[in-house]
């Protein structure tokens, strides 16, 4: 049998997360008070493409990650996204209400409600695939294998529950409730039937013992290189993501000020806590240029567009072990240079593809960015092109899909 009529008979696979369709970027970015989960969304969408190309009618449930009312969202209830923006993704988004504090519960049940259906098919084998340790989530996918034993749980572990909030100032009050809801996500992680992490050092702290699980440190996907870079002698060094303080932005920043060069350009995307000290940098230094907040589109355009992309955040902390930042793998996708330290987590290939920064002064951190500056193009080319290698032989779309797969003793 071909791989589509092997899953197509076996086994009915449904993905549950918090992902949404490009088609609502406008509305979420205008109601964002802090910043937009892209690198989620975006992982979550190559693994729902991913089983697609492997021939699975994969059926999908979102409890979409925007943030919570009042500090990070506008909206103190979400009932789904604008009904005139025309939304081809097939997703089924739950309902619920978004205070914080209170919507967890409310995202569980939004979410169960939409599972009776997929409980009450009758196919051979079932599989629910869960983006991120979001107990709601787990909850949710438990309460549908109570209900129906033949149903098996994969767990996909981006970021432990742990270190999921990295800002540097923590109300107490969530520091509290967040110990509640660890205790409460690894209870109810027992269940799981298997595991798709990022690291293997995570495989320690989440009990995972001799449950099968595969490491996977990102999706790669081919991006359009058919965008044509401007020739106007500019060399630009670019950031997406969060600008959260122990993420490095504002290191980046520093050292770029090291870098006297007026033909050079800092162009920053996202939002986050330092938000304020990045637009007043951009004020300062005008070759800093601070996009905002930004959809995917927009970022990767940029990324695209970009000469030396760079991860700024340090391998200092015992959360470096448990992480592997997706921004890594799209950078790399674009076949630009890549500045980055080497965390904990990264496999050791990684030094083959990746410029990294040997210690963590600011003054290391502007001597890597410039050594790349004056690489030959050979040398930064060759760099590239490994890089590129290695993601499409290991971490396409489709080959982490078939990964997903195998591990739930799915035969294709």
């Amino acid at each position: 049998k071909t791989l589509t009529e092997e899953v197509g008979d076996k086994m009915k696979v449904l993905f549950l997360g918090g992902v949404f369709d490009d088609s609502h970027n406008v509305e979420i970015i205008s109601k964002t008070k802090t910043y937009v989960e892209y690198a989620a969304n975006n992982f979550q969408r190559k693994i729902i493409e991913g089983l697609r190309l492997c021939g699975v009618s994969v059926q999908v449930i979102s409890a979409p990650f925007i943030g919570a009312y009042p500090q990070a969202y506008k909206d103190i209830f979400f009932r789904g996204f604008n009904h005139k923006i025309k939304d081809e993704s097939g997703y089924k988004y739950a309902h619920f209400n978004n205070i914080w504090g209170i919507r967890n519960p409310s995202r569980r049940r939004g979410v169960q409600k939409l599972l009776k259906d997929f409980i009450n098919d009758n196919d051979e084998e079932k599989l629910i695939i869960v983006y991120t340790p979001h107990t709601p989530l787990i909850q949710a996918a438990n309460y549908a294998k109570k209900k129906d034993a033949k149903i098996k749980i994969c767990l996909v572990i981006p970021d432990l529950p742990q270190y999921m909030n990295l800002s540097s100032h923590v109300p107490r009050l969530y520091s509290i409730l967040k110990k509640y809801d660890i205790w409460t996500f690894m209870k109810e992680s027992r269940t799981v039937d298997s595991y798709i992490i990022l690291t293997k050092q995570m495989a320690i702290p989440l009990a995972i013992g001799k449950r099968p699980y595969a490491v996977i440190e990102g999706i790669y996907e081919k991006l359009d290189y058919s965008l044509t870079k401007n020739n106007d002698g500019i060399v630009r060094i670019v950031y997406t993501g969060r600008l959260e303080r122990n993420f490095g932005i504002l290191n980046l920043i520093k050292a770029f000020s090291l870098l006297e060069d007026e033909n050079l350009r800092l162009v920053i995307c996202g939002g986050g806590e330092a938000k304020n000290e990045v637009e007043a940098a951009s004020v300062k230094d005008r070759r800093i240029e601070y996009k905002g907040q930004v959809s995917s589109d927009i970022a990767r355009r940029h990324i695209l567009e970009g000469d030396i992309l760079v991860n700024p955040r340090q391998n200092n902390s015992d959360y470096t072990k448990y992480s592997f930042p997706s921004k890594i793998i799209d950078y790399l996708s674009t076949g630009n240079s890549v500045v980055a330290y080497k965390l904990d987590g990264m496999p050791e290939e990684y030094k083959n593809f990746i410029y990294f920064v040997p210690d963590n002064t600011i003054e290391t951190l502007a001597a890597t960015i410039k050594k790349v500056i004056y690489s030959t193009n050979e040398s930064r080319t060759n760099k590239s092109k490994a890089g590129m290698k290695y993601l499409e032989n290991h971490l396409s779309k489709r080959n982490v899909a078939k990964t997903i797969l195998e591990l739930n003793n799915m035969r294709i």
